[in-house]
This record gives structure tokens, C-alpha cells and sequence, in this order.
């Protein structure tokens, strides 16, 4: 074997390693968190606010699966008034996030079933609003 064959074959080698390596990062998907990031970091102020808001409350929320519901319970100072939303923000599957309207019972909790959300680990994400004050809190946990 001499010099030139040597060559050609590392070339071809290195040339159908880059190849190898293209085609496996094409298959990569890239999956923004957010398609209006800019938007929402605007507003990302707003957010801090609202979880100061929170911090000053008696208690934060507390969240705990039982069985086949997510129990939310709420503080005291929260009441039946209170508007907002809970999303069930799934990380590696946008498709699957999934939202809800607060409606607090008389126990100042709210039961919401999993059976349809897919297991796996979400970021439960609390809006609310009560005396046009803003409240947010945020938890991870795992659906099973």
C-alpha cells in the first residue's frame, strides 16, 4: 500500500463521517419553550410581582397528587372570588400542556384529574388575580 491510497481512504472515511453526522442532526428537533418568547420576557416584570405577591400570603399553595387527582389547595386569603388559570406546562412535549380555570371550592382547593395528562414531569403554573392583585406560583412535580 502506498502514500496515496493511504490518503484516500482517510478522506473517504472523514468525508462519510461528516455525512453520518449531518443526517443524525437532522433528525434532531428543536423545539422552542415558547414560539413568543420576546413577548412574554417583556413581561417577565409583571411575573416577578406576582410571585412577590405570593411570598407575602399567610402560606404558599400547596400541590400534591393523591391517586388519580392533583389536590391544589390555596391559601386562607384566597377566596372563591379569585380568577385565573392552572397549566400544566409539560418541558419536552408542548403538545401536551394542558390548561384549566380556577374554581376554588369551599375548602380553598381545587381537585383536577390526570387522567388525562400523559406521565411524566410537568411545571404546574398558577395565575390568579384577587382585588386586582396579581399572584403567581409555580412547582414542578411528577404525574404518575
Amino acid at each position: 500500500m502506498n502514500w496515496g491510497k493511504g490518503i484516500t481512504i482517510v478522506i473517504i472515511l472523514f468525508i462519510g463521517w461528516i455525512a453520518f453526522l449531518i443526517y443524525k442532526t437532522g433528525e434532531v428537533t428543536s423545539e422552542m419553550v415558547t414560539d413568543n418568547y420576546y413577548e412574554k420576557e417583556l413581561v417577565y416584570e409583571k411575573v416577578i410581582q406576582a410571585k412577590r405577591n405570593v411570598q407575602q400570603l399567610s402560606a404558599l399553595p400547596t400541590i400534591s397528587q393523591q391517586q388519580n387527582n392533583v389536590l391544589i389547595t390555596f391559601p386562607e386569603e384566597v377566596t372563591t372570588a379569585a380568577t385565573g388559570n392552572i397549566v400544566f406546562y409539560r418541558p419536552n412535549n408542548p403538545q401536551q400542556d394542558k390548561k384549566y380555570t380556577i374554581t376554588i371550592n369551599n375548602n380553598n382547593a381545587q381537585n383536577i384529574a390526570t387522567s388525562d395528562l400523559t406521565k411524566g414531569v410537568y411545571q404546574i403554573q398558577l395565575t390568579w388575580q384577587q382585588n386586582n392583585i396579581p399572584y403567581y406560583y409555580e412547582k414542578n412535580i411528577f404525574i404518575e
